[in-house]
């Protein structure tokens, strides 16, 4: 094994040369303008595909045991498909998603329910299975929902709030969802607003994929 980053750090300019009809391009990647790794990434990927090399954006859109989110560049080949990628796993994580070209499924949506900002983007797929030990879970719909709430969600606490990091398949009993990382806190919610309503208690999805609901013995407050 060996890491992609490390392979697009030690490549020098020269290596692409030869291969490469247009090097500005390739030259101009040289800078390093910012450190955030949204645009890490971005001069990654343009570097990969300058280069010659397929390659996709994957991203963490939010952890699930602290704040904050991570984007990198996978360049795609079987060759490569089990390469170590720095710093992008070592904080827990719920969701892995790719950036694509094309749309995924379109969602149905009720009349006058709110979606959350990251699910109105179109433009990527779940990779969560390509990185982690995932499990397919169904989560009871404790409290009532209007028929015109036909979206449901599972969330992680970041950024000091519950983010919506996976979308579900709803029915009137239950809210069915896919590839669900291991060993992490979900709140199972709908947004008949802006705000976050629960549906069901919060609950510890573990190693062995079943489920713990964290319920609270209000009959002992001490």
């Amino acid at each position: 094994r060996y890491s992609v980053w490390n392979r697009q750090e030690t490549l020098p300019l020269t290596h692409f040369e030869s291969s490469v009809p247009s090097l500005p391009l390739v030259r101009s990647l040289n800078n390093q303008l910012y450190g955030d790794c949204k645009h890490q990434e971005l001069k990654n990927n343009l570097w990969s595909r300058a280069s010659g090399f397929p390659a996709v954006v994957d991203f963490i859109p939010y952890y699930a045991t602290r704040n904050g989110y991570h984007y990198w560049n996978k360049v795609v080949s079987p060759i490569l498909k089990d390469a170590t990628l720095k710093g992008t796993l070592i904080r827990e994580s719920a969701k892995v998603y790719r950036k694509t070209y094309s749309r995924r499924r379109e969602m149905t949506i009720g009349a006058g329910e709110f979606v959350p900002e990251f699910f109105r983007n179109p433009f990527y797929k779940d990779v969560t299975d390509e990185y982690l030990h995932t499990e397919d879970i169904t989560v009871p719909v404790l409290k009532a929902l209007p028929e015109s709430r036909r979206n449901v969600y599972l969330a992680v606490f970041s950024n000091r709030k519950w983010e919506a990091v996976a979308l579900g398949d709803r029915t009137s009993e239950e809210g069915e969802f896919r590839k669900m990382g291991k060993n992490i806190v979900y709140l199972p919610v709908s947004y008949p607003e802006r705000e976050a309503v629960p549906f069901n208690y919060p609950f510890v999805l573990d190693m062995s994929g079943r489920i713990k609901f964290l319920v609270p013995d209000t009959a002992s407050l001490m």
